[in-house]
């Protein structure tokens, strides 16, 4: 019902006031110093543990070429009813690869001791 719906003998309620909201305190200021830094020198455990980690890579990377040569010739081999030549093909590039690789991998891991 609006205002010119109501009869005239009502009238409308009044609504008490509003009280103002208290002001708030300004926020303390706040002096926030950084710790120092500390110097990013590696442990002696994180070294041994990246030195076994290299030592990880250098293993790997030698035999997952060769694996993987030899795995594909005795595929091709079974496939194509060419035993032992493609197997002894691909071990051999296998036998190559891995040895580049290791040698690839020596190569980074010497750069970093630097």
């Amino acid at each position: 019902m609006t205002d010119s719906q109501l009869p005239p003998d009502k009238e409308l309620p009044e609504f008490p006031e509003v009280p103002k909201p208290p002001e708030l305190p300004l926020p303390p200021e706040v002096n926030i110093e950084r710790p120092k830094q500390r110097e990013n020198r590696p442990t002696e455990g994180a070294k041994q543990a990246g030195a076994l980690g290299m030592a990880a890579a250098v293993g790997t990377s030698l035999a997952a070429p060769i694996i993987v040569g030899a795995l594909i010739g005795v595929y091709l081999d079974r496939w194509l009813k060419t035993d032992p030549w493609l197997t002894m093909i691909f071990l051999f590039v296998g036998i190559v690869s891995g040895f580049i690789q290791m040698i690839r991998t020596l190569n980074r891991v010497e750069q970093l001791n630097k």
